[in-house]
């Protein structure tokens, strides 16, 4: 009999590296020669690889319980070193669950994590790596409005109205009385004319749930260009939260792989509706989970009140293979097969590349 007092540390996270299509479905362990075995490690809730500084190689963010966030830069040789402090990501505390999308429409992927209410709170981080600052990567902006969401689980960003800003919701609960009453939480990205803030309007939008959440899946369930919300509670039944649309319209972008992985996880789409103004969208397809669930696969881009085509849409696959779309029709699912070789730059692509 093993006292309940008596507390062991759990085991620490796992890396385990694919041997490849030459010996299909091993794997070896590679967690102490890649480097991500640390103390924080045995607390690990939340993982997802993400290319955070666009440099092609996949980074590693951890989500930890009773300690601050990891960030792990690969080095691309096997390698990775923890960074969170000098990346300005490890201001948080007691963590859940994560999501990773460009929220402020400037191409360069953000993240947001979960938090305990009664701690520090939720955090979201701003990517400023193109900034070129010296020495900070990320700016904490949990003071836009998204810090309090109580006792909190699984996350994403959603662009539930298709205007082509990045949302947030997550879902909340825990076995304590101050928390049991607590409904999930929406908050609406208000966009940059309030520095992109962000408003709680969940029991405006219909988002009520007030069960143990834990599980968050975003997908298009219905097929109708339209994101949708599935909650999986602790203990109870899935709540399905069907997306009842809006006049604005959508892209969505399926890659199928040839070269690279079959369904294009790690593939970054870009997708510019103008091509005489900045305004960009961009899109990681991965398979990264929040908390016990993943997304789609499916990029979903809203494109507000658009009716004529789209001037540029690229594909930038594991592979290296690039491919550029113009005139790309909007509502609808588009499927795009990962083709050899490197396409040329439109005419207007190159314009505009010289008069930046």
């Amino acid at each position: 009999m093993v006292s309940a007092s008596v507390r062991q540390d759990p085991p620490s996270n796992r890396l385990y590296r694919n041997r490849g299509p030459e010996e299909p479905a091993y794997f070896d362990d590679v967690t102490e020669e890649a480097g991500i075995d640390t103390p924080k490690s045995r607390w690990g809730f939340s993982a997802r690889f993400a290319d955070m500084n666009r440099n092609g190689l996949m980074d590693l963010l951890v989500v930890n319980d009773f300690r601050n966030s990891e960030y792990f830069e690969n080095h691309g040789d096997g390698t990775f070193s923890e960074i969170a402090s000098r990346t300005g990501t490890s201001t948080g505390a007691s963590e859940m669950g994560s999501t990773v999308a460009d929220y402020n429409n400037n191409g360069w992927l953000d993240w947001f994590v979960t938090a305990i209410h009664s701690t520090t709170g939720n955090r979201l981080y701003r990517n400023e790596m193109h900034r070129g600052w010296e020495g900070v990567y990320y700016t904490d902006q949990t003071d836009a409005g998204v810090r309090d969401g109580y006792w909190g689980w699984g996350t994403s960003f959603i662009d539930y109205d298709n205007n082509g800003l990045r949302d947030l919701v997550m879902v909340n609960g825990y076995f304590l009385d101050a928390y049991n009453d607590r409904p999930m939480t929406f908050w609406r990205n208000d966009g940059p004319a309030t520095g992109f803030s962000f408003t709680e309007i969940g029991p405006e939008v219909g988002l009520t749930d007030r069960g143990q959440g834990r599980g968050l899946i975003v997908a298009d369930f219905f097929n109708n260009g339209q994101l949708d919300i599935l909650v999986i509670n602790h203990g109870a039944p899935p709540v399905l939260y069907r997306n009842e649309g809006g006049p604005n319209s959508w892209l969505r972008i399926e890659t199928v792989g040839e070269q690279s992985n079959r369904m294009g996880i790690g593939a970054f789409i870009t997708v510019q509706p103008d091509l005489d103004d900045d305004h960009i969208l961009v899109h990681d397809v991965n398979l990264g989970a929040n908390f016990l669930s993943h997304n789609e696969t499916i990029a979903h881009f809203g494109l507000g009140l658009r009716d004529e085509p789209i001037d540029y849409v690229r594909i930038e696959w594991p592979s290296g293979i690039q491919q550029e779309f113009y005139d790309v029709e909007p509502n609808q699912l588009l499927t795009i097969h990962e083709m050899e070789g490197i396409l040329e730059s439109h005419p207007r692509v190159a314009a505009a590349a010289e008069g930046e």
